[in-house]
């Protein structure tokens, strides 16, 4: 997800990933799945069959982690800051800051469309990928809002539309 805000004398871009469940969302659904392994594994621990029970443990565990992992890594976000003499990255673990009249947008595209296009932030002394997260129009909308602010785009398939 793309959110422009406007500030004095500089434009603030704020990249989300796409969230459809919330943290407490999340957390309702695991609740459901660990009701529903743990009574299928109750029974048949009833029946005589009691050494489900650990692998249903192990299954809920790991459902559980695996799926705070995917809810963690849709909290991740980054900023761009664009000034007229500087851009600033700014991301939870890292901040960079980039020369803005030598900076500019590699928009790299597969050959036949099978990946997501790389958006990379490049100037004379680092490059950083934009928006590793982000969907495909997502993508396209930042190149575009880029773009629009002034920072030239060069791209590897400059023939295409």
């Amino acid at each position: 997800m793309l959110e422009t805000i406007s500030l004095q004398g500089k434009r603030r871009l704020r990249l989300t990933p796409n969230r459809s469940a919330s943290w407490q969302d999340t957390k309702w659904l695991m609740l459901i799945f660990a009701v529903a392994v743990f009574t299928i594994a109750i029974g048949w621990a009833v029946v005589g069959v009691w050494v489900i029970l650990p692998f249903a443990g192990i299954e809920v565990v790991l459902l559980v982690f695996i799926m705070y992992q995917v809810s963690r890594s849709t909290y991740r976000w980054e900023t761009l800051d664009i000034e007229p003499h500087k851009i600033h990255f700014c991301t939870r673990h890292r901040t960079l800051s980039f020369t803005r009249p030598s900076a500019h947008i590699v928009f790299t595209e597969s050959e036949n469309d099978w990946h997501l296009p790389i958006v990379t932030l490049v100037d004379d002394e680092q490059r950083i990928v934009l928006g590793a997260f982000l969907n495909l129009e997502d993508r396209a909308l930042l190149k575009e809002t880029l773009d629009n602010e002034g920072i030239m785009v060069c791209r590897n398939h400059w023939w295409k539309t």
